[in-house]
């Protein structure tokens, strides 16, 4: 997959690990499994006129919603020809086409619609869960994120059942089980869609605790075992074939603004690097030399034969990067910045006359800065 200077959507201290959510029997198919919390404003905020599938996963860690909407339900790879893959062009605000194909995706990033400052609240004032302990002792029971989380997962399963007059919200005892005051309480009394987004948010919360405590003192519910969390099929969504991105991902700032250059992650194949390059300079008002110097730097840390070669045919062609021509004002002792024509000209002539023997070398570096230049009097 091939994305030319994407926009970062959303800044975050971690990496966004987004999760499917099926309903009972339904299957992975992406219509199925999340329009079911999709209503028509939802639609129409998106920005695609032809959307076919609006598709909405959620973060682990931080419970932020993923609306994906995108023009194709099956999106695995591009069918334009000669693409090894998809090449998506920015079309507007998170919103990316590919050249090859009819493939069109838009992304916005979305609050939890359970303020993260609500569980922060709950949780400044209660336990997690009953420990072991507590249990033996037969203690009194108090409040904790597990029975509150418990409780508000019940009165939700209750509203979307049409059973809701099974939860007294108003009683003080039902108050004081969940530890939560009305103000509060009355935010989730909101529609059939984001009552269930909320629900999910709450079980992923619940998962969570689960994890970290055991399954004894965060015991499965009803809403566990009738919603499924797996984690979402981006490759499917994004269109990523493991074979031309299946190596490890470098944590060399170098590098990685190298790949990105071209659109990539660092994980990219020589081949996916290779087919990326030649598209860049076919279709973009790229500078040819930034995109060049790019190849080369990813070249030198892969030792890749295929981009050497690949390397070599561009300078074979007169092809120049961005370091060649700071290498070739550096020898004659200038920097882009301060050097002019004349005095390009005097250093030439200069160099000429004391190391005539390295005629070709000073003519060599005096043409990389007349083609960079432009200049019509060197």
């Amino acid at each position: 997959m091939s994305v030319p200077n994407l926009p970062p959507q959303i800044t975050t201290d971690h990496q966004h690990v987004f999760k499917s959510c099926i309903r009972g029997d339904a299957t992975k198919d992406q219509e199925k499994q999340v329009l079911q919390t999709v209503d028509e404003q939802d639609l129409e905020t998106m920005p695609l006129d032809d959307i076919t599938t609006l598709s909405l996963y959620i973060c682990q860690s931080c419970y932020a919603w993923l609306y994906a909407s995108h023009s194709l339900t099956e999106a695995s790879f591009c069918t334009g020809t000669d693409y090894v893959c998809h090449h998506y062009h920015v079309q507007g605000l998170d919103t990316y086409g590919c050249c090859g194909c009819a493939y069109t995706l838009a992304t916005e990033i979305r609050d939890p619609v359970l303020p993260i400052t609500i569980l922060n609240r709950l949780s400044a004032t209660r336990a997690q869960a009953r420990t072991f302990a507590d249990q033996m002792q037969d203690k009194e029971h108090t409040p904790t994120m597990a029975s509150t989380l418990t409780t508000v997962l019940v009165y939700i399963e209750d509203l979307l059942s049409g059973a809701s007059r099974n939860s007294n919200t108003h009683n003080p005892h039902f108050l004081a089980r969940i530890g939560l005051i009305k103000r509060y309480w009355k935010r989730l009394d909101l529609e059939e869609e984001r009552l269930k987004q909320i629900q999910q948010e709450i079980l992923l919360v619940m998962d969570a605790f689960r994890s970290e405590l055991g399954a004894t003192s965060i015991p499965v519910n009803k809403a566990d075992t009738e919603i499924k969390l797996e984690t979402a099929d981006m490759a499917t969504l994004l269109g990523i074939i493991s074979t031309l991105e299946n190596r490890y991902k470098s944590s060399d700032g170098y590098l990685v603004g190298a790949y990105e250059k071209l659109g990539l992650t660092s994980g990219a194949s020589d081949t996916l690097v290779k087919w990326t390059y030649h598209k860049m300079m076919e279709e973009y008002a790229v500078d040819p030399y930034d995109t060049l110097d790019a190849l080369m730097v990813i070249a030198q840390a892969t030792k890749s034969d295929l981009l050497q070669t690949l390397i070599a045919c561009e300078r074979s062609q007169g092809k120049i990067a961005r370091s060649d021509i700071g290498d070739a004002y550096a020898y004659f002792g200038l920097t882009d910045d301060v050097a002019d024509d004349r005095l390009l000209i005097g250093l030439y002539q200069f160099k000429l006359s004391d190391e005539p023997l390295e005629k070709n070398l000073h003519q060599d570096n005096l043409s990389m800065i007349t083609i960079s230049s432009l200049s019509t009097e060197i």
